[in-house]
């Protein structure tokens, strides 16, 4: 019996593992249409961020994709952004936004524990002209309750942001 039961184990352990693997490959539902134009866009957010360049953006052309430069991969923020702006394959794409976020200290609370903030940068890319248009910064301050704990990312101000700006 207890080999049995072991047996069954080994086997269930074994097919979960399978699954977990092949799960590795699945295709990204975000990231997959735009697989093949990652590594370009990438490129073009790099030179942007060794670059200098203004602050802020007045407008964007056509659709946007958000890439999150440290994961390399579409930003999940993407499908926060609203239908008319939100790129769904590489031929809408007009305006590329690349995305770095981590957090920062900030000084402590009264109790000795750390304060921290999640900051979010990005930079804009206009796709037809491969320039950079603006850079931005946003920052989701320590709240009180969960000193210690860095907030959530700032996605809201971003597609906040961006909902106020002008298509062109």
């Amino acid at each position: 019996m207890r080999r049995r039961w072991l047996v069954a184990m080994a086997s269930v352990a074994a097919l979960a593992g399978c699954g977990a693997v092949a799960y590795q490959f699945l295709p990204d539902p975000v990231t997959g249409p735009f697989a093949e134009v990652l590594p370009g866009y990438l490129q073009q957010l790099e030179r942007a961020r060794a670059g200098t360049i203004p602050t802020g953006i007045a407008n964007f052309r056509a659709k946007v994709v958000v890439v999150d430069m440290a994961t390399r991969r579409v930003d999940a923020i993407q499908a926060k952004l609203p239908m008319p702006m939100r790129a769904t394959n590489p031929s809408e794409v007009g305006t590329l936004i690349g995305m770095v976020c981590g957090t920062q200290d900030v000084g402590g609370h009264n109790d000795g524990r750390k304060a921290v903030e999640s900051v979010c940068r990005a930079w804009v890319i206009d796709v037809a002209d491969h320039r950079p248009v603006g850079q931005f910064t946003f920052v989701n301050p320590p709240a009180g309750l969960n000193a210690g704990r860095p907030p959530p990312r700032p996605d809201s101000q971003l597609v906040d942001y961006l909902k106020e700006l002008r298509m062109r």
